[in-house]
């Protein structure tokens, strides 16, 4: 399993080292070399990096426009599209590692987005867009 050269400052991954090398493979430098760049990098097991950046990149819901939507629709090909209960799809473009852009069309209407890890499940998916449509409607009641 790879490991990644890994920048919490920046949460991003600057270098991979395959086999059990202890060497990015991008830039042939070790973990002394690449600090002298990115002054905090470790070189973590990949499952480790992925949960790190989910930890900072996973977003709640939050509304967004039918034509947002739609637009995002339109895009790309979608990701894990499904209409059963509400609509959901994921961007095919992850935004960064396993987290990609989420967009919910209730079916009252109300549309939200926001980042989740790629993947998710469509009841899971609709479920946080209920729980925040119905905690946003208790805050404006």
């Amino acid at each position: 399993m790879p490991q990644f050269f890994y920048d919490p400052e920046s949460n991003e991954v600057v270098d991979i080292a395959l086999d059990g090398a202890s060497v990015g493979e991008m830039t042939g430098l070790d973990l002394d070399g690449l600090r002298t760049s990115y002054r905090e990098v470790q070189l973590l097991p990949a499952s480790e990096v992925h949960a790190a950046i989910a930890a900072r990149d996973v977003t709640t819901p939050a509304p967004t426009t039918l034509r947002e939507l739609e637009t995002a629709l339109c895009a790309l090909p979608p990701k894990h599209w499904c209409t059963k209960g509400g609509m959901s799809f994921q961007m095919t473009e992850h935004y960064r590692g396993p987290v990609t852009c989420v967009y919910v069309r209730l079916p009252d209407g109300s549309c939200w987005t926001w980042r989740d890890i790629a993947g998710t499940a469509h009841a899971a998916l609709i479920a946080k867009a209920t729980a925040a449509a119905g905690a946003t409607a208790t805050a404006t009641a």
